[in-house]
């Protein structure tokens, strides 16, 4: 199974995975995420697609190496 096609996805934990990049693709089909851990890698930045995620409530990159918001966060009205 593809990532990409967990279109019913509501919780993906990629923390701690030494993960630098991660595709903006994949999570323009993950429509239905409610909760995406990212913590405890190298990423640098949001990835893009994050901003696609409207039904997003919880956005977890602690422990990273965020330097710079490069997707705005605005359109996530259910992030808490």
């Amino acid at each position: 199974i593809k990532l990409k096609q967990l279109t019913n996805l509501v919780v993906l934990r990629l923390h701690t995975n030494k993960l630098s990049h991660f595709p903006k693709e994949i999570l323009q089909t993950l429509t239905n995420l409610q909760l995406l851990d990212m913590s405890r890698n190298y990423f640098v930045d949001l990835p893009s697609g994050v901003s696609a995620l409207e039904k997003l409530i919880r956005l977890e990159v602690h422990c990273d190496q965020i330097k710079k918001l490069g997707t705005p966060l605005s359109k996530l009205t259910s992030l808490q």
